[in-house]
C-alpha cells in the first residue's frame, strides 16, 4: 500500500493554486489584460509584460520605467514565455522575477489563463475585421446589389456610404528585379 503524500507534499499543489487565484480572478471578472498582468506580477514576484504575436505591447506591471525598459528587452534580461491557444501563438508573457523563479507548472498555467484573456481581447477586433472583408467581398463580387443594403450594411460597419463610393485597386509591379523575397514587400 503506497504511503500517504507528507505535509509538504500536499502543500505544494496547494501553495501553486493560492498563487494561481489572483490571475485567475482577474480574468474571470473581466477586468482586462493590465490586471491580468499586475495579478500575475504579484503572484510570481516579478514584473512582468504581456504583447500579441506582432510584439505589441497589451499590458505592462513594472516597478519602474526602467524595469519595464529590462523586461521589453527581452532575454538574456527577462525571460520569454509563449503564450499559445491550440497551435497558434498569440503572444508572449515576458518576465522579470525579483527572487525565486516561479514553479514551471505555475508559468504554464498562468501562461495558458493569460494566452485565453489575449485570445478574448482580441476576438470583438478579428470578427470586426472579417466582417468588414466580408462586405466588401460582397461588394466586388456584386453579391449584393441593393442600395438600401449596401447602405445599411455601410452603416453598420461605420461608413456612412448614402452618398454613393469609389473603391481604387493599385497593384503594384517592380520595374527591375529585386533580390530575395520581394513578393513579400510589394
Amino acid at each position: 500500500m503506497p504511503a500517504a503524500p507528507s505535509g509538504a507534499a500536499r502543500a505544494a499543489p496547494l501553495e501553486l493554486l493560492d498563487q494561481l487565484e489572483g490571475v485567475s480572478d482577474a480574468v474571470e471578472s473581466g477586468a482586462g489584460l493590465p490586471e491580468v498582468a499586475r495579478a500575475t506580477g504579484r503572484a510570481i514576484d516579478a514584473s512582468v509584460a504581456i504583447v500579441d504575436s506582432s510584439s505589441s505591447v497589451l499590458a505592462v506591471a513594472c516597478a519602474s520605467p526602467d524595469d519595464e525598459r529590462a523586461v521589453l528587452s527581452g532575454p538574456p534580461v527577462s525571460e520569454r514565455v509563449e503564450l499559445r491557444v491550440a497551435d497558434a501563438v498569440v503572444g508572449h508573457l515576458l518576465l522579470r522575477t525579483r527572487g525565486e523563479p516561479p514553479p514551471p507548472t505555475l508559468l504554464r498555467m498562468m501562461s495558458a489563463l493569460i494566452a485565453l484573456e489575449v485570445e478574448r481581447a482580441r476576438a470583438p477586433e478579428r470578427a470586426s475585421e472579417e466582417a468588414v472583408g466580408s462586405f466588401v467581398a460582397d461588394l466586388l463580387h456584386r453579391r449584393v446589389s441593393d442600395p438600401e443594403v449596401i447602405v445599411r450594411r455601410g452603416q453598420e460597419m461605420g461608413s456612412d456610404l448614402s452618398g454613393g463610393a469609389t473603391v481604387i485597386v493599385a497593384r503594384a509591379h517592380p520595374h527591375q528585379p529585386e533580390e530575395g523575397d520581394w513578393r513579400s514587400r510589394v
